[in-house]
């Protein structure tokens, strides 16, 4: 349909220009029509929505892939039983390039302490944890900005968690990882 068609003219758009494009998937946007109605958008009336369709987002990029048009991409789930689909789609579609494609931080109702631990538990499992973008904030709130601490701290916790156990053997490694995931892969993927 349309927004098929749409969605994948941009990719080829992003691909073009180098622009990593970023899909956030699984939003009910304005569900209870009567509170909708009474505050408008962005005022509490969304919800999540339905698992995201693995097969619709594997043929859409697979369509990509064979016209060489698959952008840097990034997806976000709402629902998190999309974890496991997700992660794997973008190990399948990375194409040996690390971080081409990759499952994107805890977004909206997952950014909670056991939110963010589940998403980074997918991103350690498929070995993706490293090419990570970070948090996102995609609020007009200024008290919104408070969830990078927050999701630093969990992260610390979690890769911490992985040395004490001797899971992970090298503080350094670690710390440089850290940094990546923190700032650099942030910086290498936005800011050409």
């Amino acid at each position: 349909g349309y927004v098929g068609y749409l969605l994948g003219a941009l990719a080829a758009l992003y691909h073009s220009r180098g622009i990593v494009m970023q899909l956030h998937l699984g939003a009910l946007r304005d569900a209870n029509t009567r509170g909708f109605a009474r505050l408008g958008p962005d005022s509490g009336y969304d919800s999540v929505g339905r698992a995201t369709d693995p097969f619709a987002l594997a043929a859409f990029l697979d369509a990509l892939a064979q016209r060489d048009q698959l952008p840097e991409l990034i997806l976000y789930c709402l629902n998190p039983c999309d974890y496991p689909v997700l992660a794997t789609v973008c190990a399948t579609f990375g194409g040996g390039r690390p971080g081409r494609v990759q499952l994107g931080a805890a977004w909206w109702f997952n950014d909670t302490e056991r939110g963010i631990r589940e998403q980074l538990q997918y991103l350690f499992e498929n070995g993706m944890f490293a090419y990570a973008p970070g948090m996102l904030t995609d609020s007009r709130s200024i008290g919104s900005f408070v969830r990078h601490e927050y999701y630093r701290r969990i992260v610390c916790d979690e890769v911490g968690a992985l040395l004490d156990s001797g899971r992970y053997h090298s503080f350094d490694t670690a710390q440089g990882m850290l940094e990546d995931v923190f700032y650099n892969n942030a910086e290498r993927l936005f800011i050409r």
